[in-house]
């Protein structure tokens, strides 16, 4: 049908002579020998390659893409922030496919009018007081009870990479990979689970997890410690919800919210979390590493609570040196992220659709809600596609 050559992108090109036979043919829409050449099926892979796949964002916690690829003739792209060879693309790849590219809703989460950062947004936006404190409390322990509850049998074997330690190490001194104690002298969270409240020892199951959560630079001197459980363990598993559980409203999604709460930029609701689990009497926390969002596997992190080789919960198995050898990387290509023209256009759409939430809502309601407060924040976590369940909560 077309070639690469009939792109004007080079990233789509680029994609296109991947996925595309270069079998030597002359391309019905261009006229080249040399293009990949595409049928039906492989152009459309190709869309949604580099419009789907190259569109993840993966500053946010779970792996929804920017743009979608659907059926239809609908000219969507033409109000994208794309640039004008895309657009030239897009327009070829909709008369050839009949499909079109457009904004995927889907990766906006909830406006906090239901389920937990509802319920949290109502406590939080209140007078600090004891009451709220309890309110907030019975919150964490009521969400934090959705999820597993994990054991580590004893003789687990976790693993921790530290960089450039300036000591010789040995069992003797296995403490050096104890997290420090948190001066408390600072209220910066700097900590995503505690909040540099209580020391957390972070680790893995794996020694290529933990490399990629150090992220070295190659010139540093990397210490792999393997230690092993010298006891049953009771984690909380951020990755798994009980089945019997059911989320508060239909359009709640814990696990997705959770998702995108590890990787904000702040770590208050990370630090709430962290620290009630720890209250409730926990060991500590599995969650996904941020390693799995360019795995084809999920990739857990353990985080246990205190100092856990100086008390006696981990026992040294041994140290290695590691050395790096290779890095390579796969990736594909897609549109760069025009934010500033994204956003404007976003900022335009809630606009209206703050306007009709406001229509729905009663004056108290929205003051609870702290509707006013509301803004486009950098991952757009706002779904504007709930409008019409907010109806029906409020019928309720």
């Amino acid at each position: 049908m077309i070639c690469s050559e009939c792109f004007m992108d080079f990233g789509l090109r680029w994609v296109a002579k991947k996925v595309g036979e270069a079998n030597g043919a002359i391309c019905a829409n261009c006229g080249s020998s040399s293009g990949a050449k595409l049928t039906k099926d492989k152009a459309l892979e190709v869309m949604r390659v580099f419009f789907e796949e190259g569109s993840i964002d993966l500053r946010v916690g779970n792996r929804q893409p920017k743009y979608r690829v659907r059926d239809g003739e609908e000219r969507h792209y033409e109000s994208l922030a794309l640039t004008p060879d895309l657009l030239s693309d897009c327009r070829l790849l909709s008369t050839v496919l009949k499909h079109t590219v457009d904004l995927n809703y889907a990766r906006f989460t909830n406006l906090g009018i239901w389920g937990f950062l509802g319920k949290l947004r109502e406590i939080t936006l209140k007078r600090p007081s004891e009451k709220s404190y309890d309110e907030l409390d019975q919150l964490l322990a009521e969400t934090l009870s959705k999820f597993k509850k994990e054991k580590l049998e004893a003789g687990q074997v976790i693993y921790r990479v530290k960089p450039n330690l300036d000591q010789d190490i040995n069992a003797e001194n296995a403490t050096l990979f104890d997290p420090s104690i948190p001066r408390g002298d600072s209220d910066e969270l700097r900590d995503r689970f505690s909040g540099s409240v209580i020391p957390i020892f972070y680790g893995a199951f794996d020694t290529e997890t933990c490399l990629f959560e150090v992220r070295p630079a190659y010139h540093e001197e990397l210490t792999l410690g393997i230690f092993e459980t010298t006891k049953e363990l009771h984690l909380l598993n951020l990755e798994v919800v009980n089945p019997e559980v059911e989320d508060s409203h239909d359009r709640e999604d814990l696990l997705s919210f959770v998702s995108r709460m590890l990787y904000r930029k702040d770590y208050q609701l990370t630090t709430y979390f962290g620290i009630m689990a720890y209250r409730l009497g926990f060991d500590g926390i599995m969650y996904c590493s941020y390693y799995s969002k360019v795995r084809r596997s999920r990739f857990l992190n353990v985080g246990l609570f205190g100092t856990p080789i100086k008390g006696g919960k981990l026992r040294p198995k041994g140290f290695n040196r590691i050395a790096l050898q290779e890095a390579k990387y796969e990736y594909t290509l897609g549109p760069v992220f025009n934010e500033n023209e994204e956003r404007k256009m976003i900022g335009e759409i809630l606009g209206k659709a703050k306007e009709e939430m406001e229509s729905i809502l009663p004056d108290d309601v929205q003051r609870k809600l702290g509707l006013s407060k509301y803004s486009v924040v950098d991952d757009l976590d706002i779904n504007i596609h709930s409008l019409a369940t907010v109806k029906r909560i409020h019928k309720r």
